[in-house]
C-alpha cells in the first residue's frame, strides 16, 4: 500500500513538474514572439516645432520610430501610455525648455482636443497647426503653452494683465530672462495682434470662427525672451499628455 502511495506521489509530482515546464516554455515562446514583434514594429511621428516659423518641416513629413513597444512610457501619475492611443510628435527646437520639453523628445498628444469645453487647470501645452493663412507656405505643427481661451473682441488688455498676475505665471516672471510685463504687453499689441489681424481678421476671406482665440506663450530662443502669441482655436490639433527623451537609435527613417 505504501509503495502504491509513493508511486502515485512521484507521478503526481512529476506531472506538476512537467506542467510547469510546458507552461514556462509556452510563456517564454509567447514573450519571445511579442518581443520580436515589438522590435520590428514601426510607428509614425510628425515633426512639431518649438521655435521660430522659419524653415519649419511640412505637416506631411513623418519620422519612422522603431521598437517603441520595447519602451514602457508612463505619465506623471504612473499610468502606462500606449503609443497607439495617441498622436506622436518628435520635437524640433528649444522654445518649450521651460516646461522641460527639448529637441528629439517624443511627445504624446490627444487625437483632437475641444479646448472650449476644457475645464481643467491652465496652462497646458497644445499642438497647433500653422501656415493655413498663407497658401504658398506648407502647413506645419507648433508647440504652444496655453493660458487663456477668449474672443478677439474681448478686452485683451485686461486678459493679459490677469494672466501676468495669476499664481501660475509667477514661475515665468521669476526667470532670469524675463524682461518685464510691459515688454510682453507691448509686443503683443504692437506685433502679435497686428499680425493676427492681418492673417485672420482683415484678410481677403475672413472666417467668423477665427475670432475665437487662444493666448499662449513661447520662449523665443533667438532673443531669449518669453513672449505672448495668439492663435485661432481652429488651429488646435491636440493636447500634450507627456513628453519623453528618446534615443536616436529608435529614429529609423524620414519620409
Amino acid at each position: 500500500m505504501n509503495i502504491i502511495i509513493i508511486v502515485l506521489s512521484i507521478l503526481l509530482i512529476g506531472g506538476f513538474i512537467y506542467l510547469g515546464v510546458v507552461t514556462y516554455n509556452v510563456r517564454n515562446n509567447a514573450q519571445t514572439k511579442f518581443k520580436s514583434k515589438c522590435e520590428t514594429c514601426i510607428s509614425k511621428a510628425n515633426i512639431v516645432h518649438a521655435g521660430s516659423d522659419t524653415g519649419c518641416t511640412p505637416i506631411n513629413h513623418t519620422v519612422a520610430l522603431k521598437s517603441l513597444g520595447l519602451i514602457e512610457f508612463k505619465d506623471n501619475n504612473g499610468n502606462i501610455l500606449n503609443p497607439n492611443d495617441y498622436d506622436l510628435y518628435l520635437v524640433s527646437g528649444e522654445c518649450m525648455q521651460y516646461v522641460d520639453i527639448h529637441p528629439n523628445d517624443l511627445v504624446f498628444a490627444t487625437k483632437g482636443f475641444d479646448v472650449e469645453h476644457y475645464n481643467g487647470k491652465l496652462p497646458i501645452i497644445l499642438i497647433l497647426k500653422k501656415g493655413a493663412s498663407a497658401p504658398k507656405n506648407p502647413m506645419f505643427y507648433k508647440l504652444r503653452r496655453l493660458w487663456r481661451v477668449c474672443n478677439y473682441r474681448d478686452n485683451l488688455m485686461e486678459i493679459l494683465k490677469s494672466i501676468l498676475q495669476s499664481p501660475e505665471f509667477q514661475e515665468v516672471r521669476r526667470r532670469p530672462s524675463y524682461d518685464g510685463d510691459e515688454q510682453l504687453i507691448n509686443d503683443f499689441f504692437d506685433t502679435r495682434l497686428k499680425r493676427y489681424e492681418t492673417d485672420y481678421i482683415n484678410c481677403e476671406y475672413p472666417n467668423a470662427s477665427d475670432e475665437k482665440i487662444i493666448i499662449s506663450t513661447t520662449f523665443h530662443t533667438d532673443i531669449e525672451k518669453v513672449r505672448f502669441s495668439i492663435h485661432p482655436i481652429s488651429n488646435i490639433v491636440g493636447k500634450v499628455i507627456a513628453a519623453f527623451p528618446i534615443d536616436k537609435k529608435y529614429i529609423e527613417i524620414e519620409n
